[in-house]
């Protein structure tokens, strides 16, 4: 009897395990052959096909600051404006040894906001605009600060959330935009490969202003999955037709670059000089549905006991009604938009 509910026990345990090899199914956690948990994997492939379904539309901090605000993490200014939260973030990162990011913010509050974008099944990017190293050791040791900041974005059932990472942001203003095509991307790949040593569960982009996209070409890193460009804030005088039309011509170029080497495309801009009564629906929107973008990302809200820096709209702020024109275009995507950015998507029509 007993060898009869042994050889039982044994069958069912060898067709459980021939079902599951047979099946081939894994779970969005486990580590798929990139290195990359499934999640992430199906999110890196699905930022290169999302301009078909539109643009995600996000803001930098949006939900850990706003306009004479801080810190309420329930809390965003374009929510408060058109009842909707964004479907994207982003934050800058500087030596995170300091334990703060680039604009003092404790990692630990960081780390808070970008998991509970995650559960709204949205888009994190970080750019890590890195300080110039006084040698290989110190390098090593940013690197290594930075991979463990990255390892700790898990929620506590263990679900890792899914990260685009730039590292080295190109504009005129830093330190390594001086290096040489060659060094550059040498710094880029050395940083590429410590991160992901120790930190695999990232998708690499590659960012660069608009006054630098003719030099893409040439510094685009192998590494990267994700191209963005960045746009310079405007001062006053300078937000007219003329810039815009030149803001399209430049993204639609790193476009064809993205395209060629098959990547997924973004930008980053804002303003906070005065913005006129057609900042949004007459400039911003044709931009951002000019060329195949998986997101756009606006500059932060910011200002408490002082003068308010908005690149949004805020409770209040005069450039609310242009903006819901964007809010409500069908090409703009928020977070009642997002549906499936980290589950495997379904090509076959």
């Amino acid at each position: 009897m007993r060898q009869t509910i042994f050889y039982i026990i044994l069958c069912t345990v060898c067709l459980s395990f021939s079902s599951c090899k047979k099946d081939g199914k894994k779970s969005y956690e486990e580590y798929a052959d990139s290195g990359l948990t499934v999640r992430t994997e199906n999110m890196q492939e699905n930022l290169k096909t999302l301009h078909e379904k539109g643009v995600l539309i996000g803001q930098m901090y949006g939900t850990i600051c706003g306009a004479g605000w801080e810190g309420d993490t329930l809390r965003s200014d374009i929510n408060s404006v058109c009842g909707e939260f964004t479907a994207c973030t982003g934050y800058e990162f500087s030596d995170t040894r300091s334990g703060e990011d680039y604009n003092g913010m404790p990692l630990p509050v960081i780390r808070k906001d970008i998991l509970q974008m995650t559960r709204r099944g949205g888009l994190v990017l970080l750019k890590w605009l890195l300080p110039e190293p006084a040698g290989e050791d110190d390098l090593e040791e940013m690197a290594a600060s930075m991979a463990q900041f990255l390892n700790s974005l898990e929620d506590g059932y263990g679900k890792k959330s899914p990260v685009v990472l730039f590292p080295m942001p190109l504009d005129e203003e830093e330190w390594y935009a001086t290096l040489s095509v060659e060094e550059s991307k040498r710094l880029y790949s050395k940083m590429a490969e410590m991160i992901r040593e120790e930190a695999k569960n990232v998708v690499l982009g590659f960012s660069i202003s608009s006054s630098m996209i003719e030099k893409a070409p040439l510094l685009l890193p192998e590494e990267c999955s994700l191209l963005e460009m960045t746009v310079p804030q405007a001062t006053e005088g300078e937000l007219g037709e003329q810039r815009w039309k030149a803001l399209t011509g430049k993204l639609q170029k790193l476009s064809s670059i993205a395209k060629e080497k098959n990547l997924a495309l973004g930008i980053t801009l804002g303003d906070y000089c005065e913005k006129d009564s057609a900042y949004w629906s007459k400039g911003v929107l044709p931009l951002i549905t000019s060329s195949p973008l998986a997101y756009a990302l606006f500059r932060e809200n910011s200002g408490i006991g002082g003068a308010v820096l908005a690149a949004c709209p805020y409770p209040g702020s005069p450039d609310i009604a242009d903006f819901m024109t964007l809010y409500n275009d069908k090409r703009t995507l928020f977070s009642h938009d997002l549906n499936g950015l980290y589950l495997k998507a379904n090509r076959e029509k």
